[in-house]
């Protein structure tokens, strides 16, 4: 076995860990998807109950497409790190107009909530505004990291690539 490991070089690794990205996007997708069927888009409760339900899946998709991104950049698959970069990019400007349609749902469900109900209704307000301004950041930060890819110079250094090989010297020892 050689001395370094390279994830390019080892497709069925590299096709299984890219597989179990996407069974984290797709399975919870699935199963939250059922769990909101009919969509009710215009029925207030079920926009509230879903964006409950959404806020839950968010991390499992967020480890699926960080897996995929990173296996794209370890293998240095670079048109499919910036797909999952750009993926990302997209969901989280979804998260912001959702985060604006949240708010605004809140404030219209408050008026109707019963007030031995409203501590619940709080608690849960704050719990999916928290966790979707988290998934919100999360989302941004792995857009960005893989749509810039590599530094050049971390680029430029890998095995093989000419700017490397030619800033190799003599080296003198004993």
């Amino acid at each position: 076995m050689p001395d370094t490991y390279s994830l390019g070089d080892d497709v069925p690794a590299r096709r299984m860990t890219i597989l179990a990205g996407l069974m984290l996007l797709i399975i919870p997708c699935v199963q939250t998807f059922s769990q909101l069927w009919p969509f009710q888009v215009t029925n207030i409760q079920w926009r509230f109950r879903a964006a409950e339900m959404l806020s839950a899946l968010g991390l499992l998709s967020f480890l699926g497409f960080a897996i995929m991104g990173a296996v794209g950049r370890a293998s240095g698959q670079r048109r499919f790190e910036r797909m999952v970069g750009w993926t990302t990019a997209v969901i989280t400007v979804l998260l912001i107009a959702a985060c604006g349609l949240f708010v605004l749902d809140a404030i219209q469900l408050k008026s109707i909530v019963p007030s031995r109900a409203m501590d619940g209704f709080i608690q849960s307000c704050i719990r999916v505004g928290v966790v979707a301004i988290i998934l919100t950041a999360a989302y941004a930060y792995i857009a960005a990291i893989f749509i810039r890819g590599l530094p050049a110079r971390a680029g430029a250094a890998r095995v093989g690539d000419k700017e490397s090989t030619e800033r190799i010297g003599l080296i003198v020892g004993r």
